[in-house]
């Protein structure tokens, strides 16, 4: 708002990034050790590579829930409008490492596949993990006007198909229609240019990075 701005691009939390990474100096997305803050609870089992307990992957952090709501109605407040990012590929193993549904992060074995397979329905068991924290996340925002949603940043990277993004789209099109409210679904699709071919119905902004 000081800068005359009226958007800001969030991450939801489900991926964070190492200190050091892409040379970014002060980088919002690469919390201290321990604090990574994420939708997830923390379990009572110690050994998380980012420091502190694992995730249990079926519990929620209803104070990360508390943050996000009041980050977000702080942002309207501001006349900010925030376009909130679900999930982010992998593109390096430092951050696969850190990430709370990698397998050695959390107490529910998840997953049995590589971080290039994160986002690809190769995994029954994570899909319907990332599902319940878009229903969870879509839910707890549902009174927010000042909101869309980006379904992935660069899904272009780490093996992201065009499937999982529609199965999301739909979990958060689906959730939306049972709580009685809507808003604006994302879709990234290139670096610089790309023809888009065959549009998802569901999906209202086409974002291009670096256009």
């Amino acid at each position: 708002q000081a800068d005359g701005l009226n958007l800001t691009r969030t991450f939801s939390g489900s991926y964070c990034e190492t200190v050091g990474n892409f040379n970014i100096a002060n980088n919002t997305l690469a919390p201290a050790a321990g604090k990574l803050n994420c939708p997830w609870a923390r379990s009572d089992q110690g050994g998380y590579a980012g420091g502190g307990k694992k995730f249990d992957l079926t519990k929620w952090d209803a104070q990360y829930f508390e943050r996000l709501k009041d980050f977000v109605a702080k942002a309207d407040d501001a006349g900010v409008v925030v376009e909130l990012v679900l999930f982010c590929p992998f593109y390096e193993d430092s951050m696969w490492n850190l990430s709370p549904m990698n397998a050695k992060n959390n107490v529910n074995g998840v997953s049995t596949v590589g971080r290039e397979q994160v986002y690809a329905l190769k995994d029954d068991k994570l899909t319907a993990i990332q599902k319940e924290m878009v229903r969870k996340i879509v839910t707890e925002l549902k009174g927010f006007q000042n909101l869309y949603y980006e379904i992935c940043n660069e899904p272009y990277f780490g093996g992201v198909t065009l499937e999982w993004q529609a199965t999301i789209a739909q979990v958060i099109t689906e959730t939306e229609q049972g709580l009685g409210v809507k808003h604006l679904i994302a879709q990234n699709i290139a670096n610089n240019r790309q023809k888009i071919e065959k549009p998802n119905p569901q999906v209202s902004i086409f974002n291009f990075h670096y256009a």
